[in-house]
């Protein structure tokens, strides 16, 4: 059975939307700011309109409702695939910083993320702002539109990634990781050798009480170590970054 013109456009927009507010939706940036949620709705709205009147082929069309509850998921993974990368990319802070938090003894005073109500590391919400803030600096915005955009030219409303893989998310994944303590290395050596000495000190001082003297001086430490290693960081958060664009025009 056809379906009238107006129809299929309204269909179609509605699958933009999907696609772009499931991407919204997971997003760690937005979602850390807290935005209400008709903000967000709008948001996604606006950019459905714009991105299908610019970069959906005019040519799309709906045959059926089976054909468009079958749409409708396969955009919804489409939106999850694309916030994959991001979540990723922003997890690799998030996991730095609770390395640095357990070496410096800060894991009891983990907070509270409001989003996911679950504990969040002390460091890693630094890192996490410090990244989300270069990532901003560094066009993000821009890119975020460059990559919805060219995922709808690529692979057009209620068609699914055909390019998605278990090696590349596997891939993908442990490089993050592994950048994440290249990231803080610099932390962690200085750390570690904190503690070799405590462990000499106890040795030869026994009646000292190590942990009361080791818990201030590592806190002390490890923050002046990270805020004089912020500008090396630099050149790794974009490394980071770029692998995630890499992953997106590997999965479109």
């Amino acid at each position: 059975m056809d379906i009238s013109v107006l129809t299929n456009t309204i269909l179609v927009t509605a699958l933009v939307f999907i696609r772009i507010s499931t991407f919204f939706l997971l997003l760690p940036v937005i979602n850390f700011i807290k935005l209400p949620v008709v903000i967000r709705i709008l948001l996604a709205l606006a950019m459905s309109l714009f991105l299908k009147v610019n970069f959906v082929d005019a040519g799309v069309k709906i045959t059926t409702d089976y054909d468009f509850i079958g749409m409708i998921v396969s955009e919804v993974i489409n939106g999850a695939s694309l916030a994959f990368g991001v979540f990723i990319a922003f997890a690799t802070f998030q996991f730095a910083g609770r390395i640095i938090d357990f070496q410096m003894g800060l894991a009891v005073a983990n907070q509270i993320d409001p989003i996911t109500n679950a504990q969040a590391p002390l460091v890693g919400t630094l890192l996490f702002l410090l990244g989300s803030l270069v990532f901003i600096l560094e066009g993000g915005v821009s890119i975020f539109i460059k990559v919805l955009a060219l995922s709808l030219q690529t692979y057009p409303p209620g068609v699914m990634f055909s390019a998605l893989s278990y090696e590349a998310l596997v891939s993908s994944v442990g490089v993050m990781f592994s950048l994440s303590i290249v990231l803080i290395s610099p932390v962690i050596v200085t750390l570690f050798l904190i503690d070799i000495a405590m462990a000499f000190s106890a040795r030869f001082m026994p009646q000292m009480n190590v942990f009361i003297l080791s818990l201030p001086l590592k806190v002390a430490v490890g923050f002046c170590v990270l805020a004089m290693v912020v500008t090396w960081m630099r050149p790794i958060m974009e490394r980071i970054f770029n692998i995630m664009l890499t992953y997106w025009y590997g999965i479109l």
